[in-house]
C-alpha cells in the first residue's frame, strides 16, 4: 500500500501493474513470459494514443508471449 501510494506517473504505475501479476504469476504454474515486453507494449500503447487519439487502434504491437509482430489491420479504425 505505501509503494502504490508513492506511484507519481503512469510509468510508474504500470511497473507496480507488472511487480504484482509477476507475484501472483509464481504462485500458479502458467507459463513464463517477458514481463519488460508487456510494460514496453503498454508503454508504447500509451504514447500512440498520446500522439493520436483516433489513430492509435491502427498501431501493431509485438506479442510478449510469441514475438510475432501482429499485422496492421487492412481498414482503418474510423
Amino acid at each position: 500500500m505505501d509503494r502504490q501510494g508513492a506511484l507519481a506517473d503512469f510509468e510508474q504505475m504500470v511497473r507496480f501493474q507488472a511487480d504484482y501479476v509477476k507475484m501472483l504469476h509464481g504462485l500458479s504454474d502458467y507459463p513464463q513470459f517477458e514481463y519488460e515486453k508487456r510494460v514496453k507494449a503498454f508503454l508504447e500503447w500509451r504514447d500512440n494514443k498520446k500522439a493520436g487519439i483516433m489513430t492509435f487502434r491502427e498501431k501493431s504491437h509485438t506479442s510478449a508471449m510469441t514475438g510475432c509482430l501482429a499485422p496492421v489491420h487492412h481498414t482503418p479504425w474510423l
